[in-house]
């Protein structure tokens, strides 16, 4: 049911990083293939940055490797087919770790045989600071996987100073650390100077769904620790984590290898702990938000991949490639193979009635920018996907999701002139059913709001 009146309607806040998702989209076409080919972008990315970070952890190898084993992992390939900005954010954070890591390797002296290395660091420390300020304008929640290596660095700088205060190099590091956050301020500060308020809101909003809407298992609870490392299966592959670790533990105990390779792993496993660490903190427990998690564990899994000789190592890599393929492929499709946590199945029912929620608000207000009011999430309806389909529409129409608690329902009612609600599975967030009642028993009876003929009802 779609009621509709003529009032003022008020925009819903947006997120920094839609820009950048919507500009890639405006050039692929707002249509759902353009869609799908603005993720088939990112998907690209997030394979070279993984090459580039892998082969400047250890080699070539473990970077193809790494980059390989990203095709193949169920939590990534399930959320190339969602148009959110968690792949994007994913994305942003391993070119982060990747120009991190250049960076720390130039203090260190590798190459500093080269010619042009001195000058090399400071483009490092630049395109630093660049990747920092674009995790964040992609989503704010990106800070937390940017806080394991700033403290990284932050000790590493400190600890130098402290031993060799009175070297040049020491102080040059500092200097130079001192402008990657330069430059992360300019291409943040002024964007977060004028959005403070929100920032802080949406952050304690997420805390509420984390807590209030979902009941996620919180840091003072054993079960808050171990959500995530239950889940990590899920998200990287059973056989990936058995097989890659399991090789590692048994071949990276080798005495003989270079001291880089060792600072490497050391660098891995605190990224690995400290993401943990901090997301287990958190009280909003999803695995689709710790999804940067990932790298460094896809890293470390290739270079335990890599690290098998001869022919037997090229058979298992292979092999676990293949393997892991079909696992993934069973995830997306009902071809009858063996699958581990949730699938994401091609959905064969009837066309979607987005488009005509879209054009009936368009065509009702054709010189309007309208918001609709949502009172369903399930897989097929939910606020995202209206949102979508309002934004392919020249983003005429918003949406989002409303009636939380039951004291905001006449609030919410008299707010907004659009709504949408079904019968039936109401979807995710059982927890708020009270607030969705009374919101929709408000709808359903107000005379301010005149009510449009039910959409395809035998779907819905």
């Amino acid at each position: 049911m779609v009621a509709g009146t003529l009032g003022p309607s008020p925009h819903p806040a947006r997120s920094l990083g839609l820009p950048g998702h919507g500009a890639l989209l405006a050039i692929a076409g707002p249509t759902y293939d353009g869609a799908a080919w603005v993720n088939g972008l990112w998907m690209v990315l997030l394979m070279a940055g993984l090459y580039g970070w892998g082969h400047c952890c250890f080699d070539a190898r473990t970077g193809w490797w790494a980059a390989a084993l990203s095709l193949v992992v169920p939590l990534l390939a399930q959320h190339r087919l969602d148009f959110l900005l968690d792949y994007p954010l994913t994305v942003a954070v391993v070119y982060s770790y990747w120009f991190c890591q250049a960076w720390c390797d130039r203090l260190r002296g590798y190459g500093a045989d080269r010619p042009g290395e001195a000058w090399l660091a400071w483009g490092w420390a630049v395109a630093m600071g660049l990747s920092w300020a674009v995790v964040l304008l992609t989503r704010t929640s990106g800070l937390l996987f940017l806080a394991p290596p700033l403290l990284w660095l932050v000790g590493g700088i400190g600890w130098g100073l402290l031993r060799h205060g009175r070297r040049r190099t020491s102080w040059l590091r500092l200097l130079q650390g001192l402008t990657a956050l330069l430059v992360t301020w300019l291409g943040i500060g002024g964007w977060f100077s004028q959005n403070w308020l929100t920032i802080i809101s949406t952050t304690l909003e997420s805390t509420q769904h984390g807590v209030t809407l979902r009941g996620d298992p919180q840091a003072n609870t054993l079960a808050g620790w171990l959500y995530y490392p239950q889940v990590l299966p899920e998200m990287l592959s059973p056989l990936l984590v058995l097989l890659g670790l399991a090789v590692w533990s048994a071949l990276h105990f080798n005495p003989s290898r270079p001291q880089r390779q060792n600072e490497s792993w050391r660098w891995l496993w605190f990224l690995a702990i400290a993401i943990y660490v901090l997301g287990s903190l958190g009280a909003n427990k999803q695995p689709r938000l710790l999804m940067p998690w990932l790298l460094p564990w896809l890293v470390m899994i290739a270079r335990g991949l890599v690290l098998v000789p001869g022919s037997g190592g090229t058979a298992l890599r292979w092999g676990a490639f293949g393997a892991a393929a079909l696992l993934v492929t069973g995830h997306l499709f009902p071809v009858g193979l063996p699958t581990y946590g949730s699938t994401r199945y091609p959905d064969r029912t009837a066309p979607y009635p987005h488009n005509e929620l879209i054009d009936a608000i368009a065509t009702t207000d054709p010189h309007l920018r309208r918001t609709l009011g949502v009172l369903v999430n399930t897989a097929q309806l939910n606020p995202m996907n209206l949102d979508f389909a309002g934004a392919a529409r020249n983003f005429q129409v918003y949406a989002r999701q409303l009636g939380f608690r039951p004291d905001d329902a006449i609030p919410d009612g008299r707010s907004l002139s659009w709504y949408v609600t079904k019968t039936g599975d109401q979807g995710e967030y059982a927890t708020i059913e009270a607030g969705q009642q009374s919101l929709r028993q408000f709808i359903d009876t107000s005379p301010d709001l005149p009510h449009c003929p039910s959409l395809a009802p035998s779907r819905w």
